[in-house]
């Protein structure tokens, strides 16, 4: 399968975009997740995290997490724009 999400990306818009990409990625590689962070449209935001692949699931867990915590409290919580489906969830208060 050959999947070429960069392609794509400008079409998520205007769903919020969280990117969480790891500086030494060599799996996602990280030159072509900044590249589509580029041509996404806003609402985004990009969150780098020092370290490979699974870093932001092990080593900077903490902050990749937090960072997600906060872009869905932003998001998930707020009253949507027009013809917009609203989205309510309650996140646990942060540890």
């Amino acid at each position: 399968m050959n999947v070429q999400p960069g392609t794509w990306i400008a079409r998520v818009s205007p769903t919020p975009l969280l990117m969480v990409v790891a500086t030494g990625d060599t799996a996602t590689v990280t030159d072509l997740a900044l590249a589509a962070y580029e041509k996404a449209l806003r609402l985004k935001r990009l969150e780098l995290i020092l370290g490979c692949h699974f870093d932001p699931c092990i080593a900077q867990f903490d902050t990749s997490s937090r960072a997600a915590v906060a872009w869905f409290r932003d998001h998930l919580t707020k009253a949507p724009d027009a013809g917009m489906p609203h989205l309510t969830y309650t996140l646990p208060p942060a540890r």
